[in-house]
């Protein structure tokens, strides 16, 4: 299953308090997403997927930044 897979990013967007956001499983892809609230929280989250061998093929993540006038 691929959402325990991940739990660790799963668990750090809820961490960063990373808003709207979902999680949904479905044709072998995990699909997450949510509005972060700076650009380095975001990338935080893409350095934690990417982690794990195989995220190509396993993860599509749509994860928007809400304030972008500084990289915080």
């Amino acid at each position: 299953m691929l959402k325990e897979k991940y739990r660790s990013v799963l668990e750090l967007g809820e961490k960063l308090g990373v808003r709207d956001g979902y999680v949904e499983e479905a044709s072998g892809k995990l699909r997450i997403g949510g509005l972060a609230a700076y650009q380095h929280d975001s990338d935080l989250m893409w350095d934690e997927i990417k982690k794990q061998s195989g995220w190509e093929q396993e993860v599509e993540a749509d994860i928007k930044v809400e304030n972008t006038d500084f990289y915080g």
